[in-house]
């Protein structure tokens, strides 16, 4: 066996060797409080997703979705009034046969009732303030709604000393919003 070849078996080795002993490395993500989203965003509301789509961009290289939201309750600020629609844009997504699973960023469903932190970017789209951060589905708990963070741990969360924390806890929908009306002083 010449120096190359016995060179080039060796690095294929420890190639191989390193792939297969890496950890995987997962989204990392700043930790939010309420009052963090709420300052970062332009609205907080609560409604049903009607539909959702995904595409390509506009270069064909990252697959984005977009979900139209009825507003059925404006929590806090105005992204729209309640019976109309918004689009809340993010990344990730299914086309065809390619599919970008984007941990920590927000995922709709048809017909599901959520409370969303929302901000108006440059670009003109709606996005979720803080990501999965900002968006909580709503659900009957024992007859109580319940905002139920979509926070799904396939991301880390860190605070701003880099220590990783846990994700945000459940609240009910009533002490979400006089929360709400405590920090903004938002009669809705």
């Amino acid at each position: 066996m010449t120096k190359t070849v016995r060179r080039a078996c060796a690095l294929g080795s420890a190639v191989a060797l390193l792939t297969t002993t890496m950890p995987a490395i997962a989204s990392t993500f700043l930790a939010m409080e309420l009052p963090e989203l709420v300052a970062e965003s332009d609205a907080v509301v609560r409604g049903e997703v009607l539909s959702v789509s995904s595409f390509w961009d506009a270069d064909h290289r990252v697959i984005l979705t977009e979900a139209k939201v009825r507003i059925d309750e404006r929590l806090a600020g105005d992204v729209g009034q309640v019976g109309r629609e918004v689009t809340v844009r993010t990344f990730g997504g299914k086309v065809g046969d390619y599919e970008i699973v984007a941990h920590g960023f927000p995922t709709f469903r048809v017909g599901e009732e959520t409370v969303l932190f929302v901000a108006r970017k440059a670009d003109r789209t709606v996005q979720v303030t803080g990501y999965q951060l900002g968006q909580y589905e709503v659900m009957d708990i024992d007859g109580v709604d319940v905002a139920v963070p979509t926070y799904d741990g396939g991301s880390t969360l860190v605070d701003r000393s880099g220590n990783t924390v846990p994700g945000p806890e459940p609240l009910t929908l009533t002490d979400l919003r006089e929360q709400l009306r405590l920090m903004t002083s938002d009669p809705h």
